[in-house]
């Protein structure tokens, strides 16, 4: 009796035991886990890139760079519109706007943790064969969740057919529309020239000198155009296109050259455009004859020569002539393989 009273007080304390291990792993398990818990980001970095295929092209590329200050955020917002469509008709500038508010960075996400989200789209990103989108928002978010911290990629296609942010997205569409809320405005806007830098502050230019080195490349990867190329080429979009001429065996004594064809200059067409014609009595071109060149080139040719005038004595005197034709735009290099 006295042997199964042992044999059971020990199965008890044996228990006991177990039960108060058990109940110590589970507590130091939990404390690890709590201990180990990735903390919301205190700062982000978000590339977006919006563009349409149809109708005129229209790119944008806009840079947000949000970070702690004491009591709230700092957001600097950087936009550059239409690069590459208005590249070669028109001085380009872009926008700068900085704000202050009372919100921290990470109360910016939400009740969602961007540490923990995944960092591809899913649907997108494993897709066989590809759709293609006439028009739709890149982003690409950079946050330190550790080393080296995570980019979050998204692709949300836009129209009449296409479907709209998932659900898994929504918080990312706040924290935009958020941001475009505390950055809006009317922002700092700047011509950009080869003679004349821009008037910002210390923390502007030191920012528009990182996008020169290229320092947020990668926040634009499924972009047209890196986006230190676009602030490159936009730096010397004052250059303007020529056009330059060549007679023989007389000169003109008054002579109009012919404006630069908008087509041809949005097409990025330059060349030379090769003709022949007949001094007149009127001391005048007359019977044009194209040789070479590309049609939109020639068009505005038979207009600008009707107002040449040639000198006294040449008439019938047949002339050989070429225009040059040079956009002198700065050729971008394509991010997109």
């Amino acid at each position: 009796m006295r042997r199964m009273r042992r044999s059971h007080s020990a199965a008890v304390r044996f228990i006991l035991t177990s039960c108060l291990l058990l109940f110590l792993f589970g507590c130091m398990f939990a404390h690890g886990k709590r201990s180990t818990a990735v903390s919301p980001p205190n700062r982000m970095e978000i590339g977006q890139f919006r563009f349409t295929d149809s109708g005129p092209p229209f790119q944008l590329y806009e840079l947000f760079i949000v970070s702690p200050v004491p009591g709230g955020s700092s957001i600097q917002r950087v936009s550059m519109t239409n690069p590459v469509g208005a590249m070669c008709l028109a001085p380009l500038n872009y926008g700068i706007v900085s704000r202050t508010i009372e919100t921290m960075p990470e109360d910016l996400f939400g009740k969602t943790n961007p540490c923990k989200v995944p960092e591809k789209d899913p649907e997108s990103d494993n897709c066989i064969v590809c759709p293609y989108y006439s028009a739709g928002t890149r982003i690409s978010m950079q946050v330190p969740c550790g080393s080296p911290g995570r980019m979050i990629q998204r692709f949300w296609p836009e129209g009449s057919t296409s479907p709209k942010p998932p659900k898994r997205d929504a918080w990312m569409v706040e924290l935009m529309r958020d941001l475009n809320y505390f950055a809006g405005g009317v922002a700092r806007t700047f011509p950009i020239s080869e003679s004349e830098e821009p008037l910002a502050s210390e923390s502007e230019s030191r920012l528009l000198k990182e996008i020169g080195t290229g320092k947020y490349d990668s926040l634009f990867q499924g972009a047209r155009e890196k986006l230190s190329n676009v602030y490159a080429a936009m730096q010397n979009s004052q250059r303007l296109p020529t056009v330059r001429v060549h007679m023989d065996p007389i000169q003109p004594e008054k002579a109009v050259l012919p404006t630069y064809p908008s087509l041809a200059l949005r097409a990025r067409i330059e060349g030379a455009v090769t003709f022949n014609f007949v001094i007149d009595g009127n001391l005048a071109p007359s019977v044009i004859v194209f040789e070479n060149g590309n049609p939109l080139l020639r068009t505005g040719v038979p207009e600008a020569l009707s107002s040449w005038r040639f000198p006294v004595g040449s008439t019938g005197q047949k002339i050989e002539g070429v225009l040059e034709y040079r956009h002198n735009c700065l050729p971008l290099v394509s991010s997109v393989p």
